[in-house]
């Protein structure tokens, strides 16, 4: 939900969206309308509004992160209530946390379960792995579910963090198995930008969870671009701009020339005509065209598979998934090669020379792009809306899909389907 200052428009509606990469909140404003008119983007000035930005989701666990300490009863325990301690973690980064994927200094919380209702929960706010010397927090109702609890704890209070404030809401799910959390960041940056002559409602949003808004990890801008009063918090949307490379928006493409790192300013440059993301691919309808460099320097295109089978292949490296099946794909591809099947790999790498050294090892020689960007900024993964790594969509002769895949059983099983004996002839 979204609650914007007085005067800006009414408080929004709950409601909550999940990403491969992180939780996505519906925003839900009152939207306004204005006059068209001819101007290039103009500088923004945002202020701080509460938000309850949704930017993670997921189940708690029986067990502390590793590292850190857990406890054996988060309080008094009514005898006659079953009781268990469940564990998750707050997304915070620091500044010097440049790996993307740096998880060092996220912060550990515990909260005890009773009958399937959270009782109780502690924060590691002193940042020494143990949980069992900090106080226990508040717990309050959350709107929607008369059994559902929330916490507030503020990062900028740990060490390091230099006083700012960074007011986080966790939601602790009712559960009677496993239950599940949603962190929300409780405040954002609010104001509006201009696109082709046009002014939207736009908010910062901090994706990599330092505190602050750069160029780094997952940083961008989320903008009402139809005025609809809704945004879906998901970096696949074409209502997301990141701030590390170009975007298009509409009918035009941008860049952010300047943010302000505390998100009280932001520069658009405006970089000419821009091609508007197509409709999300769905099975049973032609797939989007794209054209991608691949490691060689070739343009490839979907389209140049006409004709002929085509798996469209997002993977990367680092993959649990990828690694797991890399052999069997070069098998499943020698298989069914003689019925012209073809792969194009789209890279979520960053590192080439890992994605080049995995490709070796494999025997994977089939065209692959690499961007070397994020799954949210390459150019494919947004056409596509593909958030996952070991995902294969099966393209047929008319450039139809007809599925995807993650199993490469169930695929087999699908080529053997449209191309029986393997494509032996």
């Amino acid at each position: 939900m979204f609650d914007l200052p007085p005067g800006k428009g009414g408080a929004g509606s709950p409601g909550s969206f999940r990403t491969c990469a992180a939780a996505a909140v519906l925003v839900v404003f009152q939207p306004f309308q204005m006059a068209p008119f001819t101007a290039p983007p103009a500088d923004s000035t945002f202020s701080r509004a509460v938000g309850n930005i949704e930017y993670d989701s997921g189940p708690l666990s029986p067990m502390p992160p590793r590292g850190v300490t857990g406890v054996t009863a988060v309080g008094a325990v009514d005898p006659r209530a079953k009781a268990t301690a469940w564990y998750g973690r707050i997304m915070r980064r620091l500044p010097t946390d440049l790996a993307s994927m740096a998880t060092g200094h996220f912060v550990a919380f515990v909260a005890e379960y009773r009958d399937g209702v959270a009782a109780n929960a502690r924060c590691d706010m002193n940042a020494n792995g143990d949980l069992s010397d900090d106080p226990e927090l508040q717990l309050y109702s959350y709107p929607g579910d008369p059994r559902t609890r929330s916490f507030l704890v503020d990062l900028g209070k740990l060490p390091r963090e230099g006083g700012r404030e960074r007011l986080h809401r966790i939601v602790l799910e009712p559960s009677s198995e496993q239950p599940r959390f949603r962190a929300q960041l409780v405040h954002a940056m609010v104001g509006t930008v201009t696109l082709d002559g046009m002014p939207h409602f736009a908010f910062l949003h901090d994706g990599n969870g330092d505190g602050m808004y750069t160029r780094d990890l997952a940083d961008g801008l989320f903008v009402d671009l139809d005025d609809d009063g809704r945004i879906v918090v998901d970096q696949m949307s074409e209502e997301f701009g990141p701030f590390s490379v170009p975007f298009t928006m509409g009918a035009a493409s941008y860049e952010v020339a300047a943010v302000d790192p505390e998100g009280r300013t932001l520069s658009l440059r405006h970089l000419g005509p821009g091609r508007a993301l197509p409709a999300a691919p769905a099975i049973g309808q032609p797939v989007p065209d794209f054209e991608v460099p691949d490691t060689s320097g070739v343009t490839r295109r979907i389209s140049d598979f006409r004709g002929q089978y085509a798996l469209l292949y997002f993977w990367s490296s680092t993959c649990g998934t990828c690694v797991a099946q890399a052999e069997d794909l070069v098998h499943l591809h020698e298989r069914f090669r003689a019925a012209r099947l073809e792969i194009l790999g789209i890279s979520y790498d960053t590192d080439r020379q890992a994605m080049e050294a995995f490709r070796a090892k494999h025997h994977q020689t089939w065209p692959t792009s690499f961007s070397g960007r994020q799954l949210w900024e390459d150019p494919v993964g947004r056409i596509y809306r593909e958030r996952g790594s070991g995902i294969l969509y099966l393209v047929d002769p008319k450039g139809i899909l007809q599925g995807t895949y993650s199993s490469l059983a169930d695929l087999s099983a699908m080529l053997e389907t449209l191309i029986p004996s393997g494509g032996a002839t």
